[in-house]
C-alpha cells in the first residue's frame, strides 16, 4: 500500500509539471537520507555502490553526467571523497559546487573524533580534518542528517513544509530505534543525541535513575560494551565509541596502507597478549587476513555491511538490526 501511494504521488507531480529534484549523494547512507527527507519530491541516486570502498572511486564520465544534471549535491565534507573534487569539475555545474544552495556537507554540526594535531604523511593515509567515518553511528549520522533537510528546502523552498514534516517524522523514528518508546518520552531527545556522542549517556542516565528505561539499540547492544576487537581500518571509530567497543588493533599498520603479511604476523603477537572478542569490517577488506588473524587467536570474525542497500539492508535502521545482530552473533557463547 505504502509503495502505491508513492506512486500516486509520483504521478500527480508529473502531471502538475512538477519535475523530481535530481540529487547525487557521495555514499548510499547519504541517498538514503534524501530519500527519506525528499520522498516523492526528490530522484536520488550514489556514487558509491552498497559494497564498495568509498576511499577509491573512479571518476567516470558517467558521474560527471549525473552530476551535471544535479539540483543537490550531498558528501561527507571532509576529505574522504578526494575524488569528488574531480568529478566536479568536469560536470561544470555552478548549483552544485561547494558555497552554493546545492551543496550539502553532512558533517556540519557532527562532532569528529581523531583530529589530528600533527600533520605528516608518516601516520599514513591521515584525514587531516577528523575520521569522516561517522556515516555508520547511529547518533553521528542522525547529527548530520538536519543538513540534507536545510539543503533540500534551500533548493526547493516550495516544498519545505513537506520537506519538514517528513524530517520530524524520521527523527522521531530514529529516536525511538536508538532509545526506546519510554526513554524519549522522558527526556529531551537532544540531550540523548549529546550524551551519546560524547560518551556520557550510561553514567547521565544513571545520575537521573532512568538507566533501566534505555531502550532500542542502545540496549541492544549492551552486551558489546566492554568487548575487544580488530578492525581491519578506522571506519568503525565512531560507532564503536557509540556501543562501548574497545579497538584492540587494526590490521593496517598506519591508516590507509595495506596489512603485509608480516604485519598480520606482528599483529597476531600483539593481540594474543589481550583478551580480544572479536574481529569485524566491511565487506571490501581483505577477508583472508581477517580470517587468518581470527585462526591465529582463536577468535571468531564477521564481515559487517556499512552501508544501506548491502546484506539486505533496505534502510539505515535495518543496517544497524544487521550490524548489531552480526556482532552479538560472535559473543554469543562468551
Amino acid at each position: 500500500m505504502k509503495s502505491i501511494i508513492l506512486s500516486l504521488l509520483i504521478i500527480v507531480c508529473a502531471a502538475s509539471g512538477m519535475a523530481a529534484l535530481e540529487v547525487v549523494a557521495t555514499l548510499p547512507n547519504y541517498a538514503w537520507l534524501a530519500s527519506e527527507i525528499g520522498g516523492p519530491y526528490v530522484h536520488v541516486r550514489s556514487i558509491v555502490l552498497p559494497d564498495q570502498d568509498p576511499h577509491f572511486v573512479r571518476p567516470k564520465p558517467s558521474y560527471a553526467i549525473m552530476l551535471q544534471k544535479a539540483d543537490l549535491f550531498i558528501s561527507t565534507g571532509l576529505d574522504l571523497e578526494l575524488w569528488s573534487p574531480a568529478l566536479l569539475d568536469k560536470a561544470s555545474n555552478s548549483r552544485i559546487l561547494e558555497g552554493s544552495p546545492g551543496y550539502c556537507a553532512i558533517r556540519d554540526g557532527v562532532p569528529l573524533m581523531e583530529v589530528p594535531t600533527t600533520l605528516s604523511r608518516s601516520f599514513g593515509d591521515l584525514h587531516i580534518y577528523g575520521n569522516p567515518h561517522f556515516y555508520q553511528s547511529p547518533v553521528h549520522l542522525k547529527l548530520g542528517a538536519h543538513n540534507v533537510l536545510n539543503a533540500l528546502m534551500r533548493v526547493d523552498g516550495p516544498h519545505a513544509a513537506e520537506y519538514q514534516k517528513r524530517f520530524d517524522n524520521l527523527m522521531d523514528r530514529w529516536a525511538r530505534a536508538l532509545y526506546g518508546d519510554v526513554l524519549v518520552k522522558l527526556v529531551a531527545v537532544d540531550d540523548l543525541d549529546h550524551w551519546t556522542a560524547d560518551g556520557s549517556l550510561l553514567s547521565k542516565l544513571k545520575e537521573k535513575g532512568l538507566d533501566d528505561k534505555l531502550g532500542g539499540w542502545m540496549k541492544k547492544g549492551m552486551p558489546l560494551r566492554g568487548r575487544k576487537g580488530i578492525n581491519y581500518h578506522t571506519n568503525w571509530t565512531y560507532f564503536n565509541a557509540v556501543f562501548g567497543i574497545q579497538t584492540a588493533g587494526y590490521l593496517e599498520p598506519k591508516p590507509g596502507i595495506p596489512p603485509s603479511p608480516k604485519d598480520v604476523e606482528n599483529l597476531i603477537e600483539t593481540v594474543k597478549k589481550e583478551k580480544v572478542d572479536f574481529i569485524f569490517d566491511a565487506p571490501y577488506y581483505e577477508e583472508n587476513k581477517m580470517k587468518r588473524i581470527s585462526e591465529a587467536i582463536g577468535v571468531p570474525y564477521a564481515i559487517v555491511p556499512v552501508f544501506v542497500g548491502d546484506a539486505g539492508a533496505k534502510d539505515f535502521f535495518s543496517l544497524m538490526d544487521i550490524t548489531l545482530d552480526r556482532l552479538l552473533a560472535l559473543i554469543k557463547d562468551k
